[in-house]
């Protein structure tokens, strides 16, 4: 993410973590499935800044207190002749690993991460994206310091189709249901360099993509400008001075199926914005506190926005946003909604169901979309405390099956 972050105060403890997996069923029947890295932000204490970086497949997983540093063989990512270096690395890990003088990756948890699959090199540091919905691409966008892009990679081939410059970008990706329109959360361009020419720099906007379903290629189209909305959410733990020009940092989307409507989380400005795809004009709601994903119910006619710090759903009427809004509480279970962080929110398309990961107390909520009500919460703790992170769902084809990626476990 290319733009400065400083200023942007967020709640405090396990912070806002972001992947997500995606299954295709291709006509042989055999079943795809694309996994995505994960970005957590920086967050800000009020004495101390700490921050956390994870992912489903690679980066870092705490494994314990920090109290006693131990050791952790480090590989470099290609072969090389001498051994590998050995480093100190904080937490209650393993004493030592030693691995193969050939690619590994080796978190502090002291697990060896072998990734499943074909490798493709995409952007600097991807956070997000998603699976067009023929299956054959899959857009990877790279939101780390430094150039932002979307990476369009073709899946039968593992090839690096097509990269499309970017300001900045937070992840986020999403389809139309014809497959010709993309859409990619926007924020402001920083001091690093593009790629190439770039729209929307200013930030706070949503990038329109032209899609030629064919080839798979894109072609940006003017990006949308989201509804006035003012940073510095009621949530701040801190005591820094409120920031008038702090951006409203649009994240989680969701389109409707006919894709006349996109409702996008405005993470800084505890809203969600309303907004009419061919007009591009709409409005702002007010939500719960660092509003994060957004779900549109299989109907089509309720947005459910997650609400990271207080732990909540806020429903909001498609037909009517200016109406009212229901909250639904209950998501973090035993341990209680504040700072649960729900981070993802999956509309199952076959049932009045929505299942929502709780990162911070390492659960899945059920949620009915009938009653407005959590039906079940299911614990991914393990018995030695919390640390399972899950933060984004695939279901299976049949909806049988709820995959779950869990960036504590790198899983």
């Amino acid at each position: 993410m290319s733009e400065d972050l400083e200023g942007r105060t967020k709640p405090a403890i396990m912070g806002v973590t972001y992947c997500s997996l995606a299954f295709h069923q291709p006509v042989t029947g055999e079943r795809d499935t694309i996994v995505k890295s994960a970005l957590l932000e920086s967050i800000t204490m009020p004495s101390r800044a700490l921050l956390f970086i994870t992912a489903c497949s690679l980066l870092l997983a705490g494994c314990g207190d920090s109290s006693t540093p131990k050791t952790v063989a480090v590989v470099p990512t290609v072969p090389v002749t001498p051994p590998p270096i050995t480093v100190a690395v904080p937490g209650k890990c393993a004493a030592s690993v030693q691995v193969p003088q050939e690619t590994h990756f080796v978190p502090n948890s002291g697990r060896r991460v072998t990734p499943v699959g074909r490798l493709t090199k995409v952007g600097n540091f991807p956070t997000g994206g998603a699976l067009t919905a023929d299956g054959r691409f899959y857009w990877s966008a790279a939101a780390g310091l430094g150039t932002n892009d979307l990476s369009i990679v073709e899946v039968a081939s593992g090839k690096l189709i097509q990269k499309l410059s970017m300001p900045g970008t937070y992840g986020q990706v999403i389809f139309a249901a014809d497959g010709k329109t993309a859409y990619a959360s926007g924020i402001a361009k920083g001091s690093s360099p593009t790629s190439g020419p770039t729209m929307g720099d200013a930030g706070d906007v949503i990038h329109v993509f032209a899609v030629d379903t064919a080839s798979g290629m894109a072609m940006e189209k003017p990006s949308i400008a989201l509804p006035s909305g003012s940073g510095n959410s009621a949530a701040r733990v801190n005591t820094l001075p409120a920031n008038p020009n702090l951006a409203s940092f649009p994240v989680g989307m969701a389109l409707t199926s006919d894709g006349k409507t996109l409702v996008v989380a405005l993470y800084n400005a505890d809203k969600a914005a309303v907004i009419n795809t061919a007009s591009g004009t709409g409005s702002t709601v007010a939500t719960g506190q660092y509003p994060y994903h957004v779900a549109i119910e299989r109907a089509g006619s309720y947005a459910y926005v997650s609400n990271a710090y207080d732990g909540t759903l806020t429903r909001i009427t498609l037909a009517n946003p200016a109406g009212g809004t229901t909250t639904i509480a209950g998501l973090g279970g035993p341990g209680g909604d504040r700072n649960s962080q729900p981070q993802y929110v999956l509309a199952d398309p076959n049932s009045d169901t929505l299942y929502v990961a709780v990162t911070n107390q390492d659960g899945v909520a059920v949620v009915s979309t009938a009653s407005n009500t959590v039906t079940k919460f299911i614990s991914l703790k393990r018995p030695e405390g919390y640390g399972t992170q899950p933060v984004a769902f695939a279901l299976a084809p049949d909806a049988s099956t709820l995959y779950v990626a869990t960036a504590g476990d790198n899983a």
